[in-house]
């Protein structure tokens, strides 16, 4: 009787052995069929998360001494960017949101925006002296924005590298609130060096915004596995120790050959070579590759197509419009009746050269409208302007009293010795300018100089006399 119950006692724990078996195997068949494919965007924000978001998270921690009885600089911010990772991977494989369902699924994003927010018009005591650090990191959270944002509602790189672009801004005023510390340096590099990279992938992968290709929804789809920093160790049934064998002998380093008899060998040499993906192949992409390698500058372009050059002379002042290409020399030959009393107006030209003859002397000229002109003048009796132009160089070869610039992009002046060496200097006056240099030629065995146009100002209040004090902003880093 004891050995029939004890059969039946063996056959119930078999039969459960099995059972459990096929659970677990079903299960894991299950989680399998879960498993998606990251897309390349997403592969790259999750190593953008390791690296320099991480790289930023861990410089906001060095800085020292904030403000006691307030929360960490960095646990939102930390907060913040886990949830954009997982928001960005979790597009891989569910469907677009709502309106109610993206709110609970940025909640991060929200609560950080409103936590820095709160932290600039803070009255406790000590706040004022962090304000331009809970300014940059309120603008690196606007820029996170970019997630909910899709054509034509908003345009994500947009909205992504307005917000980098502002945290920039205020971390150039920590640099140049002196003393400014090592940490403080760091938190600037890092900080700056994430919102490139970010701004980067969203201009690659996400200019129309996050692809949706899946049909769950966000709120139900557990977290993308790849938004985690470190990998979960995989469950593992247990299995008795196996004995430890004897490990081989190390064989010695043979000399390397020619490459051709190593790959005759097999694969195996080139399996630690990164795969190309069919997306990532010429022939698959939707745009045309082309192999043609062009160097230097781009040409500018017109939005229509100009009419044909044209010249003529209005009053005191000959009008050079719509010339495009080549060199212009602008001589008697050219435009007759040439002297101090009359005026050079050119508008409306692309890529091309004016050369004013030497011994020419002119009452002014004007560019406006140009874009990637180049004008090299002699002596002026009045001004030198330039209005709404883009990528326009200017030559000084001779006397000039006055220069104005105006509304223009990345304008070149240079200041050539006859210009230069005058007793009085050319009064230069700008407004609405980006990107603008001006050039010094060499003095002695020194190398010219490049003088920055000022973009930013810094404007202080002084409240006792009520009156305000404008500064040229430094641009450091």
């Amino acid at each position: 009787m004891a050995s029939g119950l004890e059969e039946q006692i063996a056959r119930l724990e078999a039969v459960a052995t099995r059972l459990e078996k096929v659970s677990l195997g079903g299960k894991k068949k299950a989680a399998a069929a879960d498993e998606v494919e990251l897309s390349e965007g997403a592969e790259e924000f999750v190593e953008f998360r390791k690296n320099e978001v991480e790289a930023a998270l861990k410089a906001i921690e060095n800085i020292p001494d904030y403000v006691k009885g307030v929360e960490a600089l960095g646990v939102k911010i930390r907060a913040a960017y886990d949830n954009v990772t997982d928001y960005v991977c979790k597009s891989d494989s569910c469907k677009q949101p709502t309106p109610e369902e993206l709110q609970k699924a940025v909640a991060p994003i929200i609560e950080a925006i409103g936590h820095y927010d709160g932290l600039i018009y803070s009255r406790k005591k000590g706040m004022m002296d962090w304000q331009f650090h809970h300014k940059a990191l309120h603008a690196s959270m606007d820029a996170l924005i970019w997630v909910s944002m899709k054509p034509p509602g908003g345009m994500p790189k947009t909205q992504a590298q307005s917000g980098m672009e502002s945290t920039d801004f205020n971390l150039n005023k920590i640099i140049m609130n002196k003393p400014c510390s090592d940490e403080n340096k760091a938190f600037a590099v890092a900080m700056k060096a994430m919102g490139k990279r970010m701004t980067e992938i969203v201009k690659a992968h996400y200019k129309t915004g996050l692809p949706w290709s899946g049909t769950k929804s966000v709120l139900e789809a557990s977290g993308a596995p790849a938004a985690n920093t470190t990998a979960a160790p995989a469950a593992t049934e247990e299995k008795a120790p196996e004995p430890k064998k004897a490990a081989p002998k190390k064989e010695a380093k043979k000399p390397k050959g020619d490459i051709a008899d190593e790959l005759s060998k097999g694969l195996a040499i080139t399996g630690s070579l990164k795969k190309v993906k069919k997306s990532q192949r010429n022939k698959y992409k939707k745009e045309k590759i082309s192999g043609k390698v062009s160097t230097g500058p781009k040409k500018a372009k017109a939005k229509k197509k100009l009419p044909d050059p044209r010249k003529n002379k209005r009053g005191k002042t000959w009008f050079l419009e719509y010339f495009q290409e080549g060199l212009i020399t602008i001589d008697t030959e050219f435009l007759p009746n040439l002297d101090a009393s009359v005026g050079l107006f050119i508008a409306s030209c692309l890529n091309c050269q004016f050369l004013v003859a030497e011994g020419v002397k002119l009452k002014s000229i004007v560019i406006d409208g140009c874009k990637r002109v180049q004008v090299q003048s002699g002596d002026i009796v009045s001004t030198v302007e330039m209005v709404n132009s883009q990528n326009c160089t200017l030559w000084l070869n001779g006397v000039t009293p006055a220069l104005t610039i105006d509304k223009c992009d990345s304008p070149k002046i240079v200041l050539m010795p006859p210009c230069y060496d005058q007793e009085k200097q050319c009064e230069i006056l700008t407004s609405n300018v980006t990107a603008g240099n001006v050039e010094l030629p060499p003095v002695g065995d020194a190398d010219g100089k490049v003088l920055p146009i000022p973009e930013q100002f810094f404007f202080k209040v002084d409240k006792e006399t009520q009156t305000g004090e404008c500064t040229t902003m430094q641009h450091a880093g």
